[in-house]
């Protein structure tokens, strides 16, 4: 079963492999993000607030040592994961409606 990008993000969360999350964020999710109409329309304002994105990069910093949390960012975070729930519901749905 196809996950969405959103899915990933949020998985990504326990994830334990750098290089692993790395792989993914490169080859599944910045594709999928850069193939979306707001890409082409906002470029690196969208990517720098695309949910997905965000979560990966909350976990990239997160491993590497270097997470800062301060209530903003803990608030973004948590905002974002909202999000990508939202957008992984919305695929789920959208996958079932186009398999009927």
């Amino acid at each position: 079963m196809e996950k969405s990008i959103y899915r990933l993000a949020i998985d990504v969360q326990n994830a334990s492999n750098p290089s692993g999350v790395i792989l993914s964020l490169r080859h599944e999710v910045l594709p999928a993000v850069q193939a979306e109409p707001g890409y082409r329309e906002q470029g690196t304002k969208y990517l720098q607030n695309h949910p997905a994105l965000v979560l990966f990069m909350y976990k990239l910093s997160e491993m590497f040592g270097i997470l800062c949390l301060s209530g903003d960012s803990i608030n973004r975070y948590g905002d974002m994961e909202d999000e990508c729930e939202k957008r992984d519901k919305e695929f789920v749905q959208a996958r079932e409606l186009s398999h009927r």
